[in-house]
């Protein structure tokens, strides 16, 4: 094989632009994994904030309000911030009145979706 002493063959011009998209193709990969996880790791963090925010709440109110009646409740379209209307999370409490048959003992459970999805990001319980 006669070689130019000016420069490369086109097999090793091929070789070098395989190697290079493959490199290019790995950083792309990874980086697009990493936003995802940002993503997803920003949207457990807002959940479970949400949930806390609620135990919190539940755990300010007297045991006669109308929050502590024994059941499951729904709060749908959850900003960051709790506030209702526009965002995408949905939180899901859950009141245990005389937990595991014991008189004056609650659970409350609070479970936070995003957007429609049907497995919660954080689930959280707390007993009063």
């Amino acid at each position: 094989m006669m070689r130019n002493k000016n420069g490369f063959t086109l097999i090793e011009v091929l070789v070098a632009m395989v190697i290079v998209a493959t490199v290019v193709l790995s950083i792309a990969t990874g980086a697009i994994t990493t936003i995802k996880s940002d993503t997803a790791s920003g949207h457990a963090s807002v959940a479970t904030t949400l949930a806390r925010m609620r135990l919190e709440q539940m755990r300010a109110l007297r045991r006669t309000a109308a929050a502590w009646a024994e059941g499951t409740t729904q709060e749908y379209y959850l900003q960051e911030s709790g506030i209702v209307g526009g965002g995408n999370y949905r939180r899901e409490t859950v009141v245990d009145i005389d937990y595991n048959a014991m008189s004056g003992l609650a659970r409350v459970t609070v479970r936070v979706f995003w957007a429609t999805n049907t497995t919660p990001l954080v689930t959280l319980s707390s007993l009063y």
